[in-house]
């Protein structure tokens, strides 16, 4: 019976210290824990003075250097009232550059003043450049507006209506896919810095009056087998040499601060149109997939904004032409319901006494309808184009909701 007690006695011992040892590892993870947790309490408060700071420095950046959009400009708007200068998104932040206001030099910055308080309709057209965009915004608005291939549309462009019952603002940009001309000349001018260092050292190495001629022209004929040996070096090696190497990294750079640059656009226009216009040409893929990008976009911004697909098919002559690019690429491509357009909605002149193509195609769901659109010059441009503009038209002036439009503070 003893000698149970005892076990039971040893075995209990064991127990009791084992719950010790248990409760001893409980206090010291607990300790490791509260440790743990004051050292990331320590960091998020260190991280917010961090936050602190950096948002100080942000601010008096803004306030005392040149950051962010300079107010003035010695540049002028060209027919537009005004022009954000929204070339480079890397501008933004670049002391000495920003982004440039420019004013039509008769009253752009008068009308603008007036204009950003009211409430006004802001039509906003995006597409790749040198698709028709311009030149659409002209038809539409009866305004004059620099258009044509030589023609760069700057940044932002801006021109107001001056209908006293509707208060529009028409938003233009220079779209998408156009030719990085910066980093290209740059490349131009870096040549022609090394063409001029190039005939420098060439002239160095004539025959001076008073020096000796055989030992100088010696020198330029190894001066010259020199570098045809390293030409040579250069083409059997496979790595490129360091200007092409720059050169690719200054394309890389440019590139990649246009193509941020052109979303930025592309998204300020859809955020803030009422009726928002996609030009395109005679549909490509980089179009298909820019329309679904806006798609995308208006589904995120607000869903219940519609899109104007146009069709601007300025190399159509004919109406056979138009009629099989419906059938066989719009049809084909897109899910799309045919609608009639209103017949009275539409002026009659004595050209073509209301001889007009009577339909546009609206995509399921009725939120992107397909319009078409075509040269103005051709001789179907009085049978598709008026239907065209007058349904835009109708729509911007049915429109209810209207938001104040202060460009610079957008």
């Amino acid at each position: 019976m003893n000698n149970k007690l005892d076990n039971i006695s040893i075995e209990n011992n064991k127990n009791m210290r084992t719950i010790l040892n248990q409760l001893e590892n409980e206090k010291q993870s607990k300790k490791d824990l509260e440790l743990k947790f004051s050292e990331l309490q320590e960091q998020e408060k260190q991280k917010n003075q961090k936050n602190e700071e950096l948002e100080k420095e942000l601010k008096n950046l803004h306030k005392d250097k040149n950051f962010g959009l300079k107010f003035e400009s010695d540049n002028k708007s060209g027919d537009y009232d005004i022009v954000l200068d929204i070339t480079s998104f890397q501008d933004l932040v670049n002391q000495d550059k920003g982004w440039k206001i420019k004013y039509n030099k008769k009253d752009g910055k008068e009308i603008y003043l007036k204009k950003k308080d009211e409430p006004t309709i802001i039509v906003g057209v995006i597409g790749n450049g040198n698709k028709g965009k311009s030149f659409f915004l002209e038809k539409l608005s009866g305004y004059d507006i620099p258009k044509g291939f030589n023609i760069k549309t700057e940044g932002l462009s801006i021109r107001y209506g001056r209908s006293q019952e509707h208060n529009v603002a028409i938003l233009d940009s220079p779209g998408q896919e156009t030719p990085l001309l910066k980093v290209v000349n740059k490349i131009i001018i870096s040549s022609n810095d090394n063409k001029e260092k190039k005939e420098i050292q060439n002239a160095n190495s004539l025959p001076q009056e008073n020096g000796d001629s055989k030992e100088v022209n010696n020198n330029h004929l190894a001066q010259e087998k020199d570098e045809a040996n390293q030409n040579e070096n250069k083409e059997n090696n496979p790595q490129k040499s360091e200007q092409l190497e720059d050169e690719d990294i200054e394309f890389e750079k440019y590139s990649r601060d246009k193509l941020i640059t052109e979303f930025f656009l592309q998204k300020f226009i859809i955020w803030k149109s009422d009726i928002l216009i996609l030009v395109v040409g005679n549909i490509s893929l980089t179009e298909q997939k820019l329309l679904s990008r806006v798609k995308a976009e208006v589904e995120a911004m607000d869903k219940n904004k519609q899109i104007y697909v146009i069709h601007n098919l300025k190399d159509y002559s004919s109406k056979e032409q138009v009629e099989d690019y419906i059938e066989n690429t719009l049809k084909n491509l897109y899910k799309i319901e045919i609608e009639e357009i209103l017949r009275q909605n539409i002026r009659k002149d004595d050209k073509n006494d209301g001889n007009y193509f009577n339909k546009y195609f609206v995509e399921k769901g009725k939120k992107v309808i397909h319009l078409i659109f075509v040269n103005e010059f051709s001789e179907q441009a009085n049978y598709y184009n008026p239907p065209t503009i007058e349904l835009i038209q109708k729509e911007i002036e049915v429109i209810k909701t209207r938001n104040k439009f202060s460009i610079i503070e957008d």
